[in-house]
This record gives C-alpha cells, structure tokens and sequence, in this order.
C-alpha cells in the first residue's frame, strides 16, 4: 500500500490565528504544508505574504511547499529559498521562459514543480 500524503493548505488562516494553528498543525502527523503566494494580478487575491511563509517555516521543520500564482515568480525563487521553502510551483504562463524558472528552483536547492489549469484556454 502506498503512503498518502497529507498536505494542507494555510491558505484560509487568519494572520491573527496563524500562530495557534502552527501549534495545532505540529502536533499532527502533516506531511507537508502546502501555502499560496499570489500577487493580485495572476490571481484576482491574494495569499499568504513572504513574510508570513517565513513565519511558518520558524515554526515547523514539515516540509513547505509554495503555490506561486504571481506573474514572474522567478523574481522570488532565492528568497523563498532563503526562507526555507521546500518545493515550488509554477503556472507556466506566468513566465516568458517557465524551463528557466524550474532550472534556478532546482539550483537553489528546491524541488520544483508545474501546476496546470485544465480550465485555461489558450
């Protein structure tokens, strides 16, 4: 039997609770922590803040992985590398050339990852 993963999203937290709900969290057999970084232009909202997801990362040793829904998500791969994130997503069409932004995830040392909308039309 295969191990199933459980990876929740903090996306709905809010900031005021954040610090409880880490509490609660650790305390839970949570594999990794799945967290939204959106810029208002990509996505309508917006999610969690670098500063929140560093935050986070103070609080847990579990894996965190990062929903990039920005435009341009390269700018921020070496801070949220520097902040300990574990594994990255991108949209390929936030990026003129995603194939780069995947190889410099992979450099600073993140495992990197595509995330595709099947409701996109191109």
């Amino acid at each position: 039997m295969r191990h199933k993963i459980l990876c929740p999203s903090l996306l709905n937290v809010p900031v005021q609770h954040l610090a409880r709900e880490m509490e609660l969290i650790e305390q839970t057999d949570v594999d990794i922590l799945h967290l939204d970084l959106m810029d208002g232009t990509f996505v309508p909202n917006f999610g969690l803040s670098l500063r929140e997801i560093e935050f986070i990362r103070s609080r847990t040793q579990k894996l965190i992985d990062c929903h990039m829904k920005i435009m341009q998500p390269r700018r921020y791969i070496q801070r949220l590398a520097d902040i300990g994130c574990d594994i990255v997503y991108i949209h390929p069409e936030s990026e003129l050339i995603p194939s780069q932004t995947l190889d410099d995830i992979q450099v600073a040392g993140m495992q990197a990852g595509i995330v595709l909308n099947p409701c996109n039309r191109y």
